[in-house]
């Protein structure tokens, strides 16, 4: 819910200083999209200084020894099936790397494309993010338990691999020339997306010890925000800049990091299902 929400306030921050709610402040010599920034970024500061009042809970019980004892010798390492949990690392990377390219792109193409208010895009485009990839995530945690608890984690890999190939043909609305497809397009993307993100997460704390999940959660997310946020939103540009004419605008780029992200999902999952049924994993 907070990528859609992140949107919907800004473009309702956006809104209001185009109005001149901030006319009469020292940041009126800023530039619309300044001030949002420094709007919204500042409070910030006061919620990471917040944080400091929290304090960690203190552990009690056998399993909270258990866990010192496998961290410090090393065994809850040697304990994780990692040649089952690289395959889903992959395929939640690349979800992160196209979600980060549609989401840094999306109000762009809305804007530029059909010559939308900033402002109206982002309250448009923020409510429906929040309820698509809310509503997603949501509906990717009921299906994770309903597969776990028919075939455990390769059915949630199944699952994965069905949102993901459904992704591919909705991603082709975000090229289409009526300004209601597109908008349609972007959440409904976000929906599926999340389904995958929801059931990838739960897989891997199927497959881990329990020893192992905050290790394991930990370097997912790593590779999410190295490899999503670092490299996601630049694709599309690079994409934008030497694949594709000037002239063909904002959509093609966006669908081909779609198309190229998901594709290495799904050779992932592909790969990983493929492994396991050879070993007669997969339960039918």
């Amino acid at each position: 819910m907070g990528s859609g929400a992140a949107i919907l306030i800004g473009g309702g921050v956006l809104h209001g200083i185009e109005l001149g709610a901030l006319a009469a402040t020292p940041l009126a010599t800023y530039a619309p999209w300044r001030m949002v920034l420094l709007v919204i970024g500042g409070p910030g500061l006061l919620w990471a200084l917040a944080i400091l009042l929290i304090r960690e809970p203190v552990r009690h019980g056998a399993e909270a020894a258990s866990i010192s004892v496998g961290a410090a010798d090393g065994s809850a390492w040697r304990a994780t099936p990692w040649a089952r949990v690289v395959p889903i690392y992959i395929v939640l990377a690349a979800a992160s790397f196209v979600d980060n390219a549609v989401g840094a792109w999306a109000p762009t193409l809305l804007i530029r494309e059909f010559s939308r208010n900033p402002a109206q895009v982002g309250v448009e485009l923020g409510l429906l993010l929040t309820v698509g990839f809310g509503g997603g995530v949501l509906i990717g945690g009921a299906l994770a338990d309903r597969a776990g608890a028919r075939g455990g984690w390769p059915r949630k890999l199944r699952v994965c691999l069905y949102s993901g190939l459904l992704i591919l043909p909705v991603s082709l609305l975000m090229n289409l020339p009526i300004f209601s497809f597109v908008l349609a397009g972007v959440p409904l993307y976000f929906a599926l997306s999340g389904i995958v993100t929801a059931v990838g997460f739960s897989a891997i704390l199927d497959v881990v010890p329990n020893r192992s999940r905050g290790l394991a959660m930990s370097m997912s997310f790593f590779l999410n925000v190295a490899l999503g946020a670092g490299l996601g939103p630049t694709a599309v540009a690079v994409a934008g800049a030497h694949v594709f004419a000037a002239k063909a605008g904002l959509g093609p780029p966006i669908v081909l990091t779609v198309a190229v992200g998901y594709l290495i999902a799904l050779a992932a999952l592909w790969a990983a299902l493929s492994i396991f049924r050879a070993r007669g994993a997969v339960t039918t």
